[in-house]
């Protein structure tokens, strides 16, 4: 299938997608998927399951990755389809603590014929779709709790300055002081970070460990943030009727959505060994180039 039919919906919001990665036995060892990609004739047949795929259970397009064996044992292809597609099942959303806006479900694959414009890029080549997707995904992340994490720190003020307590306000307090200002400077800095990997992601530069460190961040300041909204609005705050305990809930999710704190610990920490070794090796060249050059003028 063409392309532009499938993207000018979904970026416009006619349709929803879903970006299909996760199985039952994978997760971030993104290597070891099963979903099985074989070809037929001009175009591929497609067999197995995705599992915790946000939007699964509604969208209309999907982008899926499968073990294309005819392209290597390792090769793993990105293909795009219509989840209306004959064979392809979508399940019922699951149940869920939170982020139940967007249902999270599953997605079989019997013997689903894609054609051959459905791959996207190259055979084998579907870890370099991937790992670009991550990159926007994280970064992106860092955008959505900036505009998420505001709002919690507005109502708080307003409401610890309007909440009085023994006679005066409960922003009199330095505890509810250093919450508010906990959050306030976490957002700063996640709205600085954000701000240097989409101008990093616009240049095409590596961006690795700024969209962990976006996501990692990200995750953990809003969830810190929803915590101490609801102890700085007590009972209030706990109470179903108010979103407060909903934001609570759906913050958690974040801690596993698009690769957990310790998954991007493990990629910073990978990136600044490599940074290290890569200045060291530059180092020695650069010895070595001054030695040889000395040894020649002598």
């Amino acid at each position: 299938m063409a392309k532009q039919p499938i993207f000018s919906p979904l970026i416009s919001g006619e349709k929803i997608g879903c970006f299909a990665i996760t199985e039952q036995g994978c997760g971030s060892d993104v290597r070891s998927l099963k979903l099985a990609a074989s070809r037929d004739g001009s175009g591929y047949r497609l067999n197995g399951m995705k599992w915790n795929i946000t939007n699964a259970p509604v969208a209309d397009i999907c982008m899926t990755f499968a073990r294309l064996e005819e392209a290597g044992p390792n090769a793993i292809s990105c293909f795009i389809s219509e989840t209306a597609a004959p064979g392809l099942t979508q399940s019922v959303p699951f149940d869920l603590m939170g982020n139940r806006g967007t249902p999270i479900g599953s997605l079989t694959f019997d013997n689903v014929a894609l054609a051959a414009d459905s791959l996207v890029g190259v055979e084998g080549q579907g870890l370099r779709v991937l790992y670009f997707g991550f990159l926007v995904e994280r970064i992106f992340t860092g955008v959505s709790i900036v505009g998420c994490m505001q709002p919690v720190i507005d109502e708080c003020l307003q409401y610890s300055l309007k909440r009085e307590a023994f006679g005066r306000p409960i922003s009199d307090n330095q505890y509810v002081q250093g919450h508010i200002v906990q959050a306030y400077t976490q957002l700063e800095l996640l709205r600085s970070v954000v701000v240097r990997g989409l101008t990093a992601l616009e240049k095409g530069q590596d961006c690795s460990t700024l969209a962990s460190i976006i996501k990692m961040l990200a995750s953990e300041a809003m969830h810190e943030a929803c915590l101490n909204a609801m102890r700085i609005h007590g009972n209030y705050g706990y109470r179903r009727d108010f979103h407060f305990e909903r934001l609570l809930r759906d913050s958690i999710g974040l801690f596993f959505a698009g690769g957990t704190s310790e998954i991007h610990k493990t990629v910073i920490w990978a990136n600044l060994v490599a940074d290290a070794q890569n200045r060291s090796k530059a180092k020695d060249n650069l010895r070595l180039d001054a030695y040889t050059g000395a040894g020649a003028a002598a």
